[in-house]
């Protein structure tokens, strides 16, 4: 990435104004930034934007936020704690959250395609999909080497792909979520999708 503060390992404070609507790919690649606070009117966070800024651990996001894209590796090797998706993300890339310190996930509503956003994030235990949630799939190692230790997957779910949930070490208990009239739309769980987890409790819904 070659970002206009790539590589500026010293640099640790930054204002951005409110005007901006977009932060570029490998922006702030590498620095030193250790707390950012994203304007409302960011629209986009591309590639590597703030990938291994690995003291960044507070992601603030402006009040009316219209964030819709975080692209590959946006955060990936930062020690982001939390991140408050707003309802208007459609889009978290491959890689966006990959090797962060999430403890917990609450994924809105608007988001209706998971990635292989949030892989091997040890310290993520929780992940909550928004009650009226577009997810169809669960993608190929979509968690895998998280910290979860229960899930519950949403009714419309219809795949779960190949070691989704592969080395999560610490996932016992797996929920399927079921429709109004108690089914769920899963048809397919694929190779490996909960190798080398702990569960002591799976019920598939009839």
């Amino acid at each position: 990435a070659n970002g206009p503060f790539n590589g500026c390992s010293a640099l640790a404070s930054v204002n951005l104004p409110e005007r901006l609507t977009k932060i570029g790919a490998g922006t702030f690649y590498g620095t030193a930034l250790t707390e950012i606070t994203i304007p409302s009117t960011v629209v986009e966070i591309w590639n590597g934007a703030f990938q291994s800024a690995s003291d960044l651990a507070t992601v603030n996001l402006a009040e009316g936020a219209q964030l819709t894209k975080i692209k590959g590796a946006a955060f990936r090797g930062t020690a982001i704690t939390a991140f408050a998706f707003p309802d208007a993300v459609t889009e978290i890339a491959a890689g966006a959250f990959n090797e962060t310190k999430l403890q917990s996930l609450k994924l809105p509503a608007s988001l209706s395609t998971l990635t292989t956003a949030f892989q091997n994030i040890a310290t993520l235990t929780s992940v909550e999909f928004a009650e009226n949630n577009k997810i169809t799939a669960i993608p190929a190692s979509a968690f895998a080497g998280t910290g979860l230790t229960t899930i519950t997957i949403p009714n419309n779910v219809k795949t779960i792909g190949n070691r989704a949930f592969n080395g999560c070490s610490n996932l016992a208990k797996v929920i399927f979520a079921t429709n109004d009239s108690g089914k769920t739309a899963l048809t397919k769980i694929e190779y490996g999708a909960f190798g080398g987890t702990a569960l002591t409790q799976f019920i598939l819904p009839e």
